[in-house]
Order: C-alpha cells, then sequence, then structure tokens
C-alpha cells in the first residue's frame, strides 16, 4: 500500500500562487511566508451524501468529507484506517430545551475536541512514515489540552515523535499527568520560562528543524492543516443527529462556537462551503481579542482567563476566515456573529445553564453558550434548532469548576488513570536553543532502539 499521487495542492493564505502537497503542507505547517495553507479550492460533498446521512454514524460521515479532500491523495483503505483512527469516540447531541442543544465533543482520550484532530493528523503521520521510511518528530508548546491530545494520539506509534514543551511550575498536575506519564515516543521536556518562551522555541527549532539530526519538526498546534480539516466533521454530523431526531428545519442550523485559535470557526465555514446547509454562526471570543475587535456586537469587557484556550489577544487561523471571504469583513459578518465574552460572563453562565437545565459546561461551553444568549436576546426559541459546542469536559479544570459552582465535579476513569500512573523522566532545560538540541537529539538516539 502507498499514498497515491496527490492532486489536492494547498496555497499560502499570504501568497495563493505557490501551492505545495498534503504531505508538505502538514510537515511545514506554516508557509515559508508566514501565511497558513489552505486547500487551493473547496471541494463539494455529493449531493446523494444527504440523503440519508441521518443514518449514517460519525466515523462514516467522517469518511465521507475525508474523502471529498483527501480521496487523490491517500489510498482508500489507508484513508479509512486514519478516519476510523481519529474519530474513534462518538460525539452526543445533548438536548436541553425544544431546539437547544449541545455537542459534546469531549468524550475522546484526553476528554477534548482537540483529540480528533490530533489523531488524524498523528494518523497521517504514521502512514507517511511508513511509506517513505522518514520519522516524524512533531513539536508543540502547551499548557495542557493540546499537549494531552497529541501526545495521546502518537504513543507508541514506531516512526512518529512527539516533543512537548511545557513551562516550569504552571501546569496543575492533572494536566502534566496527561503527557508525562506515558514514556515510549513522547518526550516531555520542561522549560525554566513561561509558556511564551515555549513557543518561541518551538518556531526557532521548526525553522532550523533541517539541521537538527537532519529530522523535520512538525508544528502540532491547530494550524496545521491536518488537525484543522477533520473538525468540519463536527457540523455534518449534529446536523446528521438532528434530521435523526426529526427536525424539519436542519439547514438553518445555528452553531454558537467557542474560538481561541478559531480553526472551529474555519471549520464550520469550510462545512458550509463543502455543501452543508446552516444558519448564521455565533462566534464567542475573548473579549480583549484584538483580531476581531472591530466585530463586536457588544464589547468592552475584561479579558478571558477562566477558558484557557480562549485567552488570546490573536487569533492565528483568523487569516485563514480572511482569506475564504478575499479579504472582505462586510461578507464574513453577514455569515457569522462574533461576541465578546469574559469570566463574568462565564461564571454566570456556567451557573444558569446547572440551574436551569441542570446541565454542566466547562468555561469554554459556557463562553459558546452566554454568545448565544447574546445573539438570541436571552434563553428564548430561535425557531430553528441551535447547537452549542462542548470542547471540553468539566474536569478538564476541576478547580475551576469547583469554585464556580462551589460544587465537586466527577472525575472521569479517562483522567483518573492519569493520576495514578508512573511520571516518566522528564528533560529539563533552560530556555535555549541549544538546550532544546540537545535534549531532541538525546531523545531521537534513544529512541533508536524502540
Amino acid at each position: 500500500m502507498s499514498l497515491n499521487r496527490l492532486i489536492m495542492r494547498y496555497i499560502s493564505t499570504n501568497s495563493p500562487g505557490t501551492s505545495v502537497s498534503l504531505s508538505e503542507a502538514t510537515c511545514r505547517c506554516v508557509a515559508s511566508d508566514g501565511g497558513l495553507f489552505m486547500p487551493e479550492y473547496v471541494p463539494v460533498v455529493p449531493k446523494a451524501f444527504f440523503n440519508n446521512f441521518e443514518e449514517m454514524n460519525i466515523r462514516d460521515i467522517a469518511y465521507v468529507v475525508a474523502t471529498t479532500f483527501f480521496g487523490d491523495d491517500i489510498n482508500p483503505e489507508l484513508l479509512k484506517g486514519i478516519v476510523d483512527y481519529a474519530f474513534v469516540a462518538d460525539a452526543p447531541l445533548v438536548e436541553l430545551s425544544p431546539d437547544n442543544y449541545v455537542l459534546e465533543l469531549f468524550h475522546g482520550p484526553t476528554l477534548t475536541f482537540k483529540d480528533y484532530g490530533a489523531r488524524f493528523m498523528s494518523g497521517f503521520l504514521d502512514v507517511a512514515a511508513a511509506v517513505d521510511g522518514r520519522r516524524r518528530c512533531v513539536i508543540t508548546a502547551s499548557t495542557g489540552n493540546t499537549a494531552a491530545a497529541v501526545a495521546n494520539a502518537a504513543v507508541g506509534m514506531k516512526d512518529v515523535d512527539i516533543f512537548i514543551l511545557f513551562p516550569h511550575g504552571k501546569l496543575s498536575r492533572m494536566a502534566e499527568a496527561q503527557f508525562t506519564t506515558l514514556g515510549r515516543n513522547i518526550h516531555p521536556i520542561e522549560v525554566n520560562a513561561g509558556i511564551d518562551e515555549c513557543k518561541s522555541l518551538v518556531g526557532e527549532a521548526i525553522a532550523a528543524s533541517d539541521s537538527i539530526e537532519d529530522y523535520c519538526l512538525i508544528g502540532a498546534n491547530s494550524i496545521n492543516i491536518a488537525r484543522l480539516l477533520p473538525q468540519i466533521v463536527f457540523y455534518y454530523y449534529a446536523c446528521s443527529r438532528l434530521r435523526k431526531k426529526g427536525h424539519r428545519h436542519v439547514a438553518s442550523t445555528r452553531f454558537a462556537i467557542p474560538c481561541g485559535n478559531m480553526g472551529n470557526l474555519v471549520a464550520a465555514e469550510l462545512a458550509r462551503r463543502t455543501g452543508l446547509q446552516t444558519g448564521r454562526i455565533i462566534a464567542a471570543c475573548a473579549a480583549d481579542n484584538s483580531a476581531v475587535a472591530g466585530e463586536w456586537q457588544g464589547g468592552g469587557h475584561p479579558a478571558v482567563s477562566l477558558a484557557p484556550s480562549m485567552s488570546m489577544r490573536d487569533s492565528s487561523n483568523y487569516a485563514r476566515l480572511l482569506h475564504l471571504y478575499g479579504g472582505n469583513r462586510e461578507d464574513m459578518v453577514r455569515d457569522m456573529e462574533f461576541f465578546g465574552v469574559d469570566d463574568a460572563d462565564i461564571i454566570r453562565t456556567i451557573n444558569y445553564v446547572r440551574d436551569r437545565y441542570g446541565y454542566t459546561f466547562d468555561a469554554h461551553g459556557a463562553a459558546a453558550y452566554a454568545a448565544r444568549l447574546q445573539a438570541l436576546g436571552g434563553d428564548v426559541s430561535a425557531g430553528v434548532p441551535v447547537v452549542t459546542l462542548a470542547t471540553g469536559h468539566p474536569a478538564k479544570l476541576l478547580d475551576t469548576m469547583t469554585a464556580i459552582t462551589g460544587a465537586s465535579v466527577e472525575m472521569p476513569e479517562k483522567l483518573a488513570c492519569f493520576i495514578n500512573a508512573r511520571r516518566v523522566p522528564v528533560h529539563k532545560i533552560p530556555p535555549t536553543m541549544p538546550a532544546l538540541r540537545k535534549a531532541i537529539s538525546k531523545a531521537l538516539h534513544s529512541n533508536d532502539n524502540r
């Protein structure tokens, strides 16, 4: 089995005239001109797919979407294996009240939506390594969810190594346990600095990766196209579940999305352009997010700190949104509403939903629901289904949730098993390239005898 001749090309958001293959877009992550990779064109899902998609499970739907994008790139049997590996967990659609739904995307191995994209990317890299015999090395800086998802997605893969840089003293015991207890091809590196220095080291390492043991270092956050495209499936699957429930207005479904780096927002727009009919998207962002400050329907709030994945002033994937709209912001805001959300909104919404519906959002899902309330002018029916994305399990932010609700949050077995596992040795380095280079080289050599 082998990768087929690549057909779809990927272009930079900064210079569409230059294109690369899927493998190159995935491995390089960022174009040489600093832009992000996007498909050269947006393919369309066959109309016949919608005739009975309500009878399909999440893996079947994911395979149709993946084939639409990658069908000319990857052998069908290999692609099916990658999809089945990525979408190992279901995403239940929970009804709070008529037309008011929650799509739970946190039933994967590390209880976050990032599991789906991380497993797809890892599965693709594993197949590519088997084809050309070249080891793939993934590097990321993280304060929690990305590290856990990427590490658990690739653990045990023979020709894929994962390097995780994390700041000293900034992660909870639970967050660290999810990637420091795995061993084998997972290499945690504790940096005696903050997350910004970790991210800078990662960027520098990727830029200089040709000189590090001749291995290509691949970025693993949401700017990697192989992590982003699988998220298109979320919207198709939600609409298929609504159809199965007998909804007559599925084509007008609105989605409320918590936005940090905006990968899920880009995926929602790509879903629409590939043929999924939806209503106007509700985008919840940190109220101090400078990337979309001009699009607020409100504003003037303090920054978000309770929802770590939203706590950023600039969203990298916003460049992809602008690319899809040819830089025309007016067209963009006709399709999506942006709402600023702050910590007070999150706290109020978590407790409101618990009291009214007996349902507990994590801080990110609560931010999306807070934006939903703003968009609809309160907790009223929109006359069409509105689906809020719950991107993480409440137990992922256990201390935060306990402080907000004053109640305990049940610890899922998937998380508890990490706490009880033995921690493997962790590389500890100062925030310098020579130290990082030495740690990577040592880890790769120690793994030669795996």
